[in-house]
């Protein structure tokens, strides 16, 4: 486990990363989920990855600059190899694209800042890398099948459903309900039978 923080500070909590204490803590509440997810075997997932000199180097550069416009030959050069190389050993590891890791990264610092600030759509998407509102929205819809403007909304009612502070973005009832999943309903279904059996 203490090489899970000693990799973690390294790739999140050193400069120039560091300097943006928001995104820091932001990128460390997710190294359990990415551990939890990726470590089925010793050869390949997030830790793996993160040991091997070029795709630990570059998820070094993803993780410190997530903003930064990366390209498959920026990473390679300064991962000192090549893109064929570099391209090989992230499908080892991650079973995926460089470019594929740094947009679902955008995209989960993206959904935080959603989840925690009263940051515009538009600063949330210049924040993490994203040229234009237009695409960010594009691609948050993507990955999340939901708008950003209407995840943050979601997100509020549902924490303020459990009881859980609302967050900082206000829902306006009058906008209807947004989809609700099953254990959301489950939530509402305990909470009729509480009131009904008071």
């Amino acid at each position: 486990m203490s090489s899970v923080f000693s990799v973690s500070n390294s790739f999140f909590c050193s400069p120039p990363f560091s300097n943006s204490s928001q995104l820091c803590q932001q990128a460390l509440h997710f190294l359990p989920r990415i551990v939890m997810d990726q470590s089925h075997a010793e050869h390949a997932g997030w830790l793996a990855a993160a040991r091997d000199p070029i795709v630990g180097a570059v998820l070094a550069l993803i993780h410190r600059q997530p903003f930064h416009a990366w390209s498959i030959d920026g990473l390679a050069a300064a991962a000192g190899t090549s893109r064929s190389v570099l391209s090989e050993r992230f499908a080892r590891y991650l079973d995926e694209a460089p470019l594929g890791y740094l947009s679902r990264w955008r995209l989960q610092l993206a959904a935080r800042l959603l989840e925690t600030s009263q940051k515009s759509v538009q600063q949330v998407a210049t924040e993490t890398g994203y040229e234009s509102e237009a695409s960010f929205n594009r691609a948050f819809k993507r990955e999340f099948a939901s708008p950003p403007a209407r995840y943050r909304k979601r997100h509020a009612v549902l924490a303020q459903d459990r009881g859980q502070r609302p967050g900082l973005v206000a829902f306006d009832r009058r906008l209807g309900e947004p989809p609700r999943s099953a254990a959301d309903r489950d939530v509402d279904a305990r909470r009729s039978s509480d009131d009904a059996g008071a």
